[in-house]
């Protein structure tokens, strides 16, 4: 299996037979991403999974300590506005 990194989080559902890149076997169920080091690949869920954790994992735990500082909760914001 080739070790895919992908450079972007957003894949397309494709609902038709298409060979895997990472484990090689056809699915019927793939995900498209067209942005990794090998180009565009298909992906069933497993090596999907693993793609993203192996692509995004360390930035997450890299700006793990921000998170209470920089990072706000999304809640609340259209709450506070007048109401005319």
């Amino acid at each position: 299996m080739n070790r895919i990194i992908l450079q972007s989080h957003k894949g397309v559902r494709i609902e038709e037979p298409k060979k895997c890149a990472g484990c090689e076997t056809v699915c019927r169920l793939v995900y498209r991403y067209s942005k990794s080091n090998l180009g565009q690949v298909y992906l069933c869920i497993p090596c999907k999974e693993k793609a993203l954790e192996n692509s995004f994992d360390s930035l997450r735990t890299e700006n793990e300590h921000l998170v209470g500082k920089f990072f706000l909760s999304g809640g609340g914001w259209e709450t506070n506005r007048s109401k005319h």
